[in-house]
């Protein structure tokens, strides 16, 4: 990002210190990084069962503290 008096702000000097820096130079482009293939998405060795339409009611947990019988 270049400054109003012509200095190109360095994003390097945001992130790695809590202050504004600047380069008194003209930025070079920045080198080409190839990027890494996407891994392919694994399948499964077997096939997954889908999980059952209904499936089976669990009881809810009784009251901690019953009240008191009258």
């Amino acid at each position: 990002m270049w400054l109003e008096n012509g200095l190109w702000f360095s994003a390097d000097c945001a992130e790695e210190k809590p202050f504004v820096c600047t380069v008194g130079f003209l930025p070079t482009e920045a080198p080409h990084i190839d990027p890494k293939p996407i891994a392919e998405e694994v399948k499964p060795t077997e096939p997954v069962a889908p999980p059952p339409e209904n499936p089976p009611e669990v009881p809810a947990d009784p009251p901690e503290n019953p009240p008191p019988a009258a």
